[in-house]
C-alpha cells in the first residue's frame, strides 16, 4: 500500500468510490461525475490531495484546501476534507499513513493550522481526529450543516520547535508513519479543549518523538507558540525551548461591529464579510452575499471567511464597502431594489455566494434540464443538495431571474452573470467585470410581511381512546405517548443512540434551547440535550433553573406543550419524532400551499402547520398555539427514516406554546386559507 498525490487519471475511480458507498465524506443525491470532481479540487484551491493505493486501486483519500465553499480560510490555513477510506482498511493503518503524509505536506507548504468538520455522531470518525490530538475551539454541538469544528495545531508546533530538536529527534520524526502513535490524543468529551488565560484562548499539543516529547501550549488567536518545553526518558527534568510569552490581557474573540444602511422597509447590514438584507415582518435577514474575489477559493464562505480589514464610508442612501485588496462594492437603496456596484480588476471574474433566507419559500428558476415554478425551496426537496460538492451545482439559464416568495415578500436576484445552485436557497455567482473593471448586481424585495395573529383551525372530530403519556426525566422528556393502539412518537429510551449529528437522542419529545434559527455560522442546531432535569406532576424544569416545560391535554380537547426560560437569548425548540410509517407522505401547509414529503430522502422544511401520518389512519397535527407575530415555526427534517420535528420559538419573549391534536382525518380549511387536502 502506498499514498501518493493525485493524478487526474485517478478521478474516475475516485468519483466511483464516492458514489458507491452510503457514508462518502461528502454526499451529493444521485452522486456526481469526473468533471464536477476535477473543478471541485481546482476551485476549492486545493494545496494537496492524497490517495491511499493498494494493487492498483484507490482505497482511501484526503485533500486540504483553502476552502469548501462553507468556509474559507485564512492565509496559514487548510481545510481538511474528503477524507474516506474504505470499510475494508479502516482498522488499519491507511488513516495514520493520510493524516500523517498531510500534515507533513502542510508543513513544509508553511501551513500553520489544519481545519476540519466532523458530525460528532460519527464516533470512528471523532476518535481518529482526536487521536491526532484535533480540538474544539467553538460550538461542541452540531449546527444545521450537521458538523462541529477542530482545528489542528500539529504543523505550528513543529515549526516552532524543530530547531530545538537533536538529529535522534529530526530521525525519527522523518521514520514516522502515524501521528496517532506520537500524538497525546483527547477524550471524546469536547468541553475541556482549552482555556482562557488573559482573554487568550489555549490549547496543547503534546507529540512524543522516539525518547523525546514536546509539550506545547498554543495562543489560538495569535497563532504563537506560549510556551513549550521538551522532555526526554533518559534527562532528569523537562528543558524549556520556547520562554513562556507574557500575559497580556485581551478581551474574549468578539465580532465586528455592523455597519447598517436603512431606507423605509428595507435595511442592509455589512459584517465580517457578509452583507445582509432585511424587511419588515421577517425574523432575521431575507437575502445575503458573501464578499466577492476575483480568485475562486479565496470568495468569502457562507458560513465563515477569514478575518479581515474592510473600510466602510456611510453616506446618504449609499453604503461604500473597500476590502483594500482590489474589490469595492456600493450600495445604494431605493424603494424596494438593492444595487450593488462592483469594481476590481478590468475583464476579471469575481465569486461570490447568495442566499436567501425566506424559510418557507418557494423557488422560481429555469436550469433547462428543470423549470422550477414555486418548488418548495426545502433543503433537497426540489433541487438536490450539492453543498458538499459545489461544483456539482444545477446552473440557471443565463440572463433568467432567480425569485423566491413567501406570503407576501419576494425576492428576486436579477440577470447578471453565471449561476448555479447549490441548493433550493444557496446560489453559486459569477459576476464578469467589463472593460472599465465594473459590474452591477441588482436584488429585488416586493411586498410587505406583515405578521398574521394565530387563528384557531377547526379541527375534524378529534380520535377517540385512553392516552398513555410517561415523561421520564433521566430521558430528558416523553418516553411512551399512544392513544389506544396508536404509538404517537419514536423512542431509543431506556437507551440512547444517534439520530442524525445528534449522538444522545433518547426521549420522543423533549426540549433544548438554540441558537437563533437564522445564525450564519450555525443555523438550528438537532437537539442534543444535555442537561439534568426534574419531573414535578406535568411540569419538567432543567436543574439549572433556565428552562421548563409544562405537558397537559387529553384526546378530547387536544395537548399543549408550554415552554419558558429565563435564558431570552436564542430560540426554546420542542423536538418531536412522530412514528410516521415509512411510505406515507407528510404534509407541510403554509401560505395557502400545502407541499407533500415523504421520510425516504433526507430533506429539510420549515413550515407554520403539519399534518404527519400515524398508524391506524391518524393524524398527528401541530401547530403554534400563541401568537404569531413573535415568529414561531416549524422544521422538518427527515434523517435516515426518521422524522424530526422542531417546533421553534423565539426566546426573547420567554415563552412559547405549542398544540397538538390526533385526528381520523384531515382539516380540509381553516381561517388561514389552506388545507392538507390538495398540494401546490
Amino acid at each position: 500500500m502506498i499514498v501518493r498525490p493525485y493524478r487526474p487519471r485517478d478521478a474516475e475511480a475516485i468519483v466511483h468510490l464516492y458514489n458507491s458507498h452510503s457514508d462518502s465524506p461528502n454526499p451529493v443525491s444521485g452522486g456526481i461525475v469526473e468533471e464536477e470532481f476535477q473543478r471541485e479540487l481546482e476551485e476549492r484551491g486545493s494545496t494537496v490531495f492524497l490517495v491511499a493505493e493498494e494493487a492498483g486501486s484507490i482505497v482511501g483519500t484526503f485533500g486540504m484546501f483553502r476552502t469548501n465553499g462553507r468556509h474559507t480560510m485564512a492565509d496559514d490555513e487548510v481545510f481538511a476534507d474528503m477524507f474516506y477510506v474504505t470499510p475494508s482498511h479502516r482498522l488499519s493503518t491507511v488513516p495514520g499513513q493520510l493524516i500523517t503524509e498531510a500534515i507533513s505536506e502542510c508543513f513544509i507548504q508553511g501551513i500553520n493550522v489544519i481545519r476540519l468538520t466532523v458530525n460528532p455522531a460519527n464516533i470512528s470518525a471523532l476518535k481518529v481526529y482526536r487521536k491526532v490530538g484535533c480540538a474544539c475551539l467553538g460550538a461542541t454541538d452540531a449546527g444545521e450543516d450537521g458538523n462541529i469544528e477542530l482545528y489542528n495545531f500539529i504543523p505550528l508546533v513543529l515549526r516552532a520547535t524543530i530547531t530545538k530538536l537533536d538529529h535522534d529527534c529530526i530521525r525519527a520524526l522523518a521514520d514516522m508513519t502515524s501521528f496517532a502513535c506520537i500524538t497525546e490524543g483527547r477524550p471524546l468529551d469536547l468541553s475541556h479543549d482549552f482555556i482562557v488565560d488573559a482573554g487568550r484562548k489555549i490549547v496543547s499539543h503534546s507529540i512524543q518523538i522516539g525518547r523525546s516529547t514536546i509539550h506545547a501550549m498554543v495562543d489560538t488567536g495569535s497563532r504563537t507558540i506560549v510556551e513549550a518545553t521538551l522532555d526526554n526518558r533518559d534527562w532528569d527534568a523537562p528543558r524549556q525551548i520556547v520562554a513562556p510569552t507574557p500575559c497580556q490581557n485581551r478581551p474574549e474573540e468578539q465580532r465586528g461591529n455592523p455597519v447598517r444602511l436603512v431606507h423605509k422597509k428595507l435595511e442592509v447590514t455589512f459584517n465580517e464579510g457578509v452583507i445582509e438584507i432585511s424587511t419588515t415582518g421577517h425574523w432575521g435577514p431575507v437575502l445575503a452575499m458573501s464578499w466577492p474575489s476575483s480568485v475562486s477559493h479565496r470568495a468569502h464562505g457562507w458560513r465563515q471567511g477569514p478575518a479581515k480589514s474592510y473600510r466602510c464610508e456611510l453616506l446618504e442612501n449609499c453604503l461604500v464597502l473597500d476590502d483594500e485588496g482590489g474589490v469595492k462594492c456600493t450600495i445604494s437603496l431605493n424603494d424596494c431594489q438593492v444595487a450593488i456596484r462592483m469594481d476590481g480588476a478590468p475583464k476579471t471574474e469575481l465569486r461570490m455566494y447568495q442566499w436567501c433566507s425566506l424559510r418557507q419559500g418557494y423557488l422560481t428558476a429555469d436550469t433547462g434540464i428543470t423549470s422550477f415554478n414555486r418548488a418548495s425551496s426545502g433543503l433537497g426537496v426540489a433541487v438536490r443538495d450539492s453543498s458538499e460538492i459545489v461544483a456539482a451545482g444545477l446552473p440557471v439559464i443565463p440572463d433568467t431571474p432567480i425569485t423566491w416568495s413567501e406570503g407576501d415578500i419576494t425576492v428576486q436576484l436579477d440577470p447578471c452573470g453565471r449561476a448555479s445552485l447549490i441548493h433550493s436557497t444557496l446560489v453559486d455567482r459569477r459576476i464578469h467585470l467589463d472593460e472599465s473593471g465594473s459590474a452591477s448586481l441588482t436584488m429585488t424585495v416586493f411586498g410587505d410581511s406583515q405578521p398574521h395573529r394565530a387563528d384557531t383551525v377547526e379541527l375534524p372530530p378529534l380520535a377517540a381512546g385512553t392516552d398513555r403519556i410517561v415523561l421520564k426525566p433521566a430521558a430528558g422528556g416523553v418516553t411512551t405517548w399512544r392513544l389506544g393502539a396508536t404509538k404517537v412518537l419514536k423512542s431509543p429510551w431506556p437507551h440512547a443512540r444517534a439520530l442524525g449529528p445528534n449522538p444522545i437522542w433518547r426521549a420522543g419529545l423533549w426540549v433544548s434551547h438554540e441558537p437563533d434559527r437564522h445564525d450564519r455560522r450555525q443555523g438550528m442546531g438537532w437537539g442534543p440535550d444535555h442537561r439534568s432535569w426534574t419531573l414535578s406532576e406535568d411540569t419538567m424544569t432543567s436543574t439549572d433553573g433556565t428552562l421548563s416545560w409544562r405537558f397537559s391535554g387529553s384526546p378530547d380537547t387536544g395537548w399543549t406543550v408550554d415552554v419558558t426560560t429565563s435564558n431570552t437569548h436564542g430560540e426554546t425548540v420542542v423536538w418531536l419524532t412522530p412514528d410516521c410509517p415509512a411510505g406515507e407522505r407528510i404534509r407541510t401547509s403554509d401560505h395557502a400551499v400545502t407541499t407533500m414529503l415523504d421520510i425516504s430522502k433526507p430533506w429539510q422544511r420549515w413550515t407554520t402547520r403539519c399534518a404527519i401520518p400515524l398508524r391506524h389512519g391518524k393524524w398527528f397535527l401541530i401547530e403554534p398555539d400563541h401568537d404569531l407575530t413573535d415568529s414561531p415555526e416549524i422544521l422538518m427534517r427527515s434523517v435516515h427514516g426518521v422524522l424530526l420535528v422542531g417546533c421553534v420559538g423565539r426566546a426573547h419573549s420567554g415563552s412559547a406554546s405549542w398544540r397538538f391534536a390526533i385526528t381520523s382525518e384531515l382539516p380540509t380549511s381553516n381561517p388561514r386559507r389552506n388545507d392538507y387536502t390538495s398540494a401546490a
